[in-house]
């Protein structure tokens, strides 16, 4: 209890003692037209989350969005409602870029649809998007075409996985979104197919239907015995359907090879 509280407290000044922060992207999804410099090395103005941080460029606050890993949410509406091992998350990342100055790596792609640069983010060389994963403090997750260092990130994640080592120790509970998605998309699945299934019956049903109402008043041969039975007959609703074929007349029938029922 008490190691939570010190976290809360320490997540609490941590915020507080940082810049105002923006409650969503679309909020700093503003036209951009800063251009990152690569061997320019930035200082950290904001950090958001333990993947979210923020730079200065021009005099302009520009968030970039750690590539290949997802730490969990913090709750920006309520800090203390926040799950314990995202505020960990933010702590060690807070930890990581204190009083230093950071360089950026791009993958494929610069930006996503928020306006956020991708990036891998090193401080004096050390790699912060790995040390998250390697700290049990991130999941490995990729981003559209940017799977530079994905191989290589899920290596680490499989050994955490397995001894069950920080957010792995309870991944649903430190991922509350992602279950719900997960519930949605099996709702929504078990939903489609019990429709499908209805329509499938409702059809059947009609087929069937339209079968008998064309067989009814007709003559039904047997093909197996090649007998044919006049509705009414004592064997007529015998025949199974497997075997049953239809003549509009008796005459049809003989035709085609089929003798008279004698009941």
């Amino acid at each position: 209890m008490k190691k939570l509280l010190t976290a809360l407290l320490s997540a609490t000044l941590l915020f507080t003692s940082l810049p105002t922060l923006h409650n969503t992207y679309a909020e700093v999804s503003k036209t951009i037209t800063q251009e990152i410099d690569l061997t320019r090395q930035y200082e950290v103005t904001n950090i958001f989350d333990g993947d979210t941080i923020a730079i200065k460029i021009d005099g302009e606050e520009q968030r970039i969005r750690l590539l290949q890993i997802d730490t969990p949410e913090v709750n920006h509406k309520d800090i203390k409602k926040s799950i314990p091992m995202a505020l960990k998350a933010t702590e060690f990342t807070s930890n990581f870029v204190k009083d230093k100055k950071i360089t950026l790596e791009f993958d494929k792609e610069q930006k996503d649809q928020y306006g956020r640069w991708l990036a891998y983010v090193y401080v004096d060389g050390k790699c912060l998007n790995e040390e998250l994963v390697k700290n049990g403090f991130a999941k490995v997750v990729k981003y559209g075409e940017n799977t530079k260092k994905y191989d290589d990130y899920k290596k680490i994640e499989k050994e955490l996985r397995e001894k069950k080592i920080g957010i792995w120790k309870d991944i649903k509970a430190n991922y509350p979104s992602n279950n719900k998605s997960q519930q949605n998309t099996k709702q929504q699945s078990n939903t489609q197919k019990t429709t499908q299934a209805n329509n499938t019956k409702a059809v059947t049903k009609t087929d069937n239907a339209s079968n008998t109402n064309t067989a009814q008043g007709k003559i039904k041969g047997n093909k197996k015995t090649k007998v044919y039975h006049v509705p009414g007959g004592a064997y007529y609703n015998k025949v199974s359907d497997e075997n049953a074929v239809y003549f509009d007349t008796e005459e049809d029938a003989k035709k085609a090879g089929y003798r008279a029922s004698e009941r």
